[in-house]
């Protein structure tokens, strides 16, 4: 691959930084930088860092030439879009989107039998039409309900493989086949109702089945990613009936996205980074500290969202960048301090 490996990460974590600093400037945490970036913060977090980094992960693991052109457009995007050059930035997200629904087209004609070429290519298709939504203007209701269908149905997508080796009852299967009917009704008729069963059937679906679960009293990274994924299934159970009972619009989107897709890419990092490196997956127990912060972030989140509390938003803001700051560090310092990265510079 002549762009590749751990050249794929950089635009996508500077992403992930700009995208936090809109946020914190959006709080008033530190100085506006740039108003492109804090008007599209969600933006940027959704299609600069999470799109890009789903991408950039199978890219690199598969080796498909549409999946590292994806993985290029999604942060270029997110660079256009702080940079003001809105019409660019909203090309390179539909070129990107579409080969992401071109691969999933074909993993699902290769894979028929598995649950999850199903779900990839529903998710970007969703991912697919929020860009349209965006990119035209709709109303944020539009977009927002198609990004967390996406991503939600993306991650309990991979998860859903584990449906042909468990042995699931009928009604497990059958809240899979119609979990994403529920998700495309919830978007088409911007119901959050709607949104909150897709939540659920997903939850009856894959959480029972969810083999990682089991591995809690395994040591080491086994634990930490069972404890992981334990806690965002935990997330998408109070984002259901936070989608279903309340109108707090900040708690309904940060239940979704600091719970569950938060926890998830935490839960997973040690994996994910080194399969796009190339080496071999990375754990320290220190990861349990951003783990547990991004935790009480996300409870005071909601709390402020629910109470209306700008002091207590303000503050879970501050303490997710902390999160998200040591987790990094951690990561990064493990991955780039390993022999086996350093014997290996040439990696690509």
């Amino acid at each position: 691959m002549v762009f590749g490996g751990r050249w794929l990460l950089p635009p996508v974590f500077i992403n992930l930084f700009l995208g936090l600093a809109a946020g914190a400037s959006r709080m008033g945490l530190i100085p506006v930088f740039a108003s492109n970036a804090v008007q599209n913060h969600g933006a940027v977090m959704m299609m600069g860092f999470i799109s890009g980094i789903i991408v950039a992960e199978r890219a690199n693991t598969l080796k498909d030439p549409f999946l590292t052109a994806a993985s290029i457009a999604f942060p270029a995007g997110g660079f256009l879009l702080v940079a003001g050059i809105d019409f660019a930035a909203y090309f390179a997200w539909f070129f990107g989107s579409l080969l992401f629904v071109i691969w999933s087209a074909i993993f699902l004609a290769k894979y028929r039998s598995r649950y999850s070429g199903f779900f990839f290519l529903f998710s970007s298709l969703l991912n697919l039409l929020g860009i349209y939504f965006y990119a035209f203007g709709y109303s944020a209701t539009f977009y927002v309900y198609s990004w967390v269908g996406f991503i939600v149905s993306f991650i309990c997508g991979e998860r859903m493989d584990m449906l042909q080796i468990s042995r699931p009852s009928r009604l497990s299967r059958l809240a899979a086949y119609v979990s994403p009917a529920a998700a495309a009704a919830g978007v088409i008729l911007v119901g959050k109702e709607l949104m909150a069963l897709f939540f659920l059937l997903l939850l009856l679906a894959v959480a029972r089945h969810d083999l990682a679960i089991r591995m809690f009293r395994r040591p080491g990274f086994s634990r930490f990613l069972s404890i992981g994924i334990i806690t965002a299934y935990a997330w998408l159970g109070v984002a259901a009936l936070v989608w279903a009972l309340t109108f707090s619009w900040d708690t309904m989107l940060h239940t979704i996205f600091l719970g569950f897709v938060g926890t998830m890419i935490l839960a997973h990092g040690p994996v994910v980074l080194p399969a796009i490196l190339k080496i071999k997956h990375f754990f320290t127990p220190l990861l349990y500290i951003p783990f547990t912060i991004l935790q009480a972030s996300t409870v005071l989140r909601i709390v402020s969202g629910v109470f209306i509390r700008l002091d207590a938003w303000a503050y879970s803001g501050l303490i997710t960048i902390i999160a998200v700051a040591i987790y990094v560090f951690l990561a990064f310092s493990n991955t780039f301090l390993s022999k086996n990265f350093l014997k290996n510079p040439s990696i690509s």
